[in-house]
């Protein structure tokens, strides 16, 4: 396994590094967002447990069904690196809601552009490990996934929430501008994944082919 990560070094470290940033931007607004929505607008602990998560539930499940049903619909149509160019669209896509949850001061607004957050970044969630599936050999692809899965939990949790508190903290020094510190930490982690899965694309595509050609 370790060979074959090697040899396909560029088109792994930019598939688990897309859908790692992707994930990250998704820590940095879904775990500070019942501090948010607490402090800019004094909502209840109650209040946030319940809007957030109907939020969650519903764009969360939504995005990932939708992002099933549409790589299915492309794949029959012939389209080749279906799930590694979608989620480059869905990473490209999220920076709306981000930039719009910090321009509107309202809470369901702010609960509205979470949820398109959810929305979009969900999509590689899903795709990573479909994206994996399709350029990795049957006898390692449990293997090559848990790595993934490894590296994105290490890092998307820590830096994703870690970020935002010292941004926080010692940037803006201003416990209200928690949302300020989430978009921007969001936002880069956004960039930063989207910038990845591009400069991977060729080597994706390299990949995927030896993989069908072996199959």
């Amino acid at each position: 396994m370790f060979r074959y990560l090697y040899r396909h070094w560029a088109t792994f470290s930019s598939l688990i590094g897309g859908t790692t940033f992707g994930a990250m931007a998704n820590m940095a607004m879904l775990g500070w967002a019942p501090v948010w929505l607490e402090r800019r607008f004094a909502w209840s602990k109650a209040e946030i447990g319940l809007y957030l998560g109907i939020t969650i539930f519903v764009f969360g499940t939504v995005g990932l069904t939708l992002a099933g049903s549409l790589a299915n619909k492309y794949i029959r149509a012939g389209k080749k690196t279906v799930y590694i160019k979608m989620m480059m669209a869905a990473e490209a896509l999220v920076i709306i809601p981000l930039v719009l949850a910090r321009v509107y001061d309202n809470p369901y607004w702010v609960l509205v552009c979470i949820g398109g957050t959810i929305f979009f970044t969900g999509m590689p969630s899903g795709l990573g490990p479909a994206a994996l599936q399709e350029i990795t050999p049957n006898e390692m692809r449990g293997q090559v996934t848990a790595v993934a899965f490894l590296v994105l939990n290490l890092v998307a949790t820590t830096l994703g929430n870690t970020l935002v508190g010292l941004l926080t903290d010692y940037v803006f020094g201003d416990v209200n501008e928690v949302r300020s510190s989430a978009v921007i930490v969001a936002v880069f982690a956004t960039v930063m994944g989207l910038i990845i899965l591009r400069l991977g694309l060729r080597a994706y595509e390299r990949t995927a082919e030896e993989n069908r050609s072996a199959g």
